[in-house]
């Protein structure tokens, strides 16, 4: 009989670990539970996650975070929609190129819609890249009943945003 190194021993446990979770979490989405999942040291190490990827080279990334700030005026509505309309067409905006088209979904709170979309047209004549393949959706008070967005300090609106999201 080998010896079990404490790697041995610890992969087997995370295995385990991992097994008990069941492979059904694998590909739903973790708002859809009320219990986290939480593992061990070990548990994490043994656990495999598809790689990042990237979405706009060389800086956004697949789950990734990101915030645009400047004072008022100064084109952040602009970088947004460059930014969503390379990701949406897999084109390149200021010298950042888009590795494939994926869906967008672009959420605007405060921008009146007709200015939105004059924004947009003007994007999709300059670069004559059109988003044919409906990858990239736009969410704007205008469209909403009442006017009133998505609350996302509540769960609800949180909730929303991700279905919108999950359905782009």
């Amino acid at each position: 009989m080998t010896a079990r190194t404490l790697e041995d021993m610890a992969r087997e446990d995370a295995e385990r670990e991992i097994g008990a979770i069941g492979a059904s979490l694998v590909n739903a989405p973790l708002h859809q539970f009320s219990k986290p999942v939480v593992v061990t040291s070990a548990g994490l190490l043994a656990a495999r996650f598809p790689p990042r990827e990237q979405l706009l080279s060389p800086w956004l990334l697949s789950q990734s975070l990101s915030m645009i700030y400047a004072p008022r005026g100064i084109g952040k509505t602009h970088v947004s929609l460059g930014i969503t309309h390379a990701l949406g067409t897999g084109g390149a905006f200021l010298g950042w190129q888009a590795k494939a088209p994926v869906s967008v979904l672009f959420v605007d709170g405060e921008m009146p819609g007709n200015d939105l979309r004059h924004r947009w047209e003007r994007i999709i004549a300059s670069t004559g890249q059109q988003d044919k393949a409906g990858r990239v959706q736009f969410m704007t008070p205008d469209l909403q009943q009442h006017g009133v967005m998505p609350n996302l300090f509540t769960s609800a609106g949180q909730e929303a945003i991700t279905q919108a999201a999950e359905s782009a």
